[in-house]
């Protein structure tokens, strides 16, 4: 199995930290896939402290024979994107792509082109504005062995012929246990710890910590499945003084509920705090 993407590095961790709250949304998520292959995905929320509505509408559309693959999104703010792209017809493991966006209230576009290689010890994604004034270069490159990952990440600005930026990311993922290290323009350091603890218990740490005196901040979470796998407990807190809490439940097959708040540890008086509540129906 080939490496994750750099972005994908420390995820194990991520999820157990940001997976399953909505705070200061009720929200709800359509999936539902049709017998020609179409993958139809819907979601909805409206925010809690102002009010305002959003939708977007996804659509996914796979054509095995040729690879390809064709995506396309529209949203409540008038915004169309859509995606092209082709894996493993040009040689095993590549695939390339074209992707663009388009605002229909302020007529601003966007278009990117990428590709990327992936093989058993090798991850290797670039990206490529489509911008006549100058393109912004993205590259990222993860070598993994043995369940170790050493990855690194740049952009360049083709305008003036610099680095915009410069991370390095180390890691370790095997069964139940991963660790994540990334520093990130020599200005911030990132570390996270993910364990399993048992069968039906997650645990995870995250660290964030810049330089020039800027204020740091910890995160701890853990996430806990009930015995008949149809619920899960999450919770976690952070040195700013806010507290996650989550319940999960699976209501019955194909419709799954979530609860959340958040309480700002720092001001219990105040009016901070948040709820948030989400329904996830796939078909």
């Amino acid at each position: 199995m080939a490496p994750p993407s750099y972005v994908d590095i420390g995820s194990w961790a991520r999820n157990v930290l940001t997976k399953g709250y909505h705070f200061g949304l009720w929200k709800i998520m359509c999936n539902a896939k049709t017998t020609a292959g179409l993958d139809l995905n819907s979601t909805g929320y409206s925010k809690e402290d102002d009010g305002k509505v959003f939708g977007q509408l996804d659509s996914k559309y796979v054509i095995p024979d040729y690879g390809l693959t064709l995506i396309e999104k529209w949203n409540t703010d008038n915004k169309l994107f859509a995606e092209v792209s082709c894996s493993d017809k040009i040689a095993e493991g590549v695939k390339v792509g074209i992707k663009g966006s388009y605002e229909l209230n302020t007529r601003e576009k966007e278009g990117k082109i990428f590709g990327a290689y992936s093989h058993e010890n090798v991850k290797f994604d670039i990206s490529c504005d489509i911008d006549t004034n100058g393109p912004n270069v993205d590259a990222s490159l993860v070598l993994g062995y043995n369940s170790f990952l050493g990855g690194l990440s740049t952009q360049l600005n083709t305008q003036d012929w610099s680095l915009n930026k410069n991370n390095f990311a180390l890691g370790y993922e095997k069964d139940e246990l991963a660790v994540h290290v990334e520093l990130k323009d020599l200005e911030e350091f990132t570390g996270a710890i993910y364990y399993r603890c048992a069968d039906n218990i997650e645990a995870a740490l995250q660290g964030n910590f810049k330089s020039e005196g800027e204020e740091n901040k910890l995160s701890i979470g853990a996430v806990y499945h009930l015995e008949d796998s149809s619920a899960k407990l999450r919770a976690k807190i952070n040195t700013d003084g806010q507290l996650g809490l989550g319940y999960q439940q699976k209501v019955r097959d194909g419709v799954t509920f979530f609860l959340c708040g958040l309480i700002e540890g720092t001001d219990i008086g105040g009016g901070a705090h948040k709820l948030g509540a989400a329904v996830e129906i796939s078909a």
